[in-house]
């Protein structure tokens, strides 16, 4: 999430507001005003890229050697994605999200190109919205 982004409580359907905080991977977390449940961390919109690309080296690092040179999705390595389009790259990604719980375990890191990457995000984002609809239709 970034700070011109909106997001709404599940619980209670009001809209976050966002507060800083001294966490250095975050910038801020977004929490319902109404019932104080948290919703996202709020991503700090200063060297994002940067810090993103360095944490992403970190986290790749945990994976075996022999598993961090391809992406566990598509199966292009390296290699290949840099000849394909020089701005693909592999990034580790979190299977169970930071937000819901996911640590920084080799368990819970697998290595995708940026473009399975988001993707999976993307899917996620879908998926969010249907558990929405369902919670509003269930509760009428």
């Amino acid at each position: 999430m970034t700070t011109n982004e909106q997001k709404k409580c599940e619980k209670c359907g009001t809209i976050g507001e966002i507060i800083e905080t001294e966490n250095l991977t975050h910038y801020a977390k977004c929490v319902c005003p109404k019932c104080g449940q948290w919703l996202a961390w709020v991503k700090n919109p200063k060297n994002e890229k940067n810090q993103n690309r360095a944490e992403h080296k970190k986290l790749i690092k945990l994976v075996n050697e022999s598993m961090r040179d391809f992406c566990w999705n598509c199966s292009r390595d390296k290699q290949w994605l840099s000849q394909l389009n020089p701005s693909l790259h592999l990034v580790a990604h979190h299977i169970i999200e930071v937000c819901n719980g996911g640590q920084d375990t080799k368990e819970n890191i697998q290595i995708l190109c940026n473009e399975c990457h988001s993707d999976v995000h993307h899917k996620r984002q879908i998926h969010q919205r249907y558990k929405e609809i369902l919670s509003i239709t269930t509760n009428q």
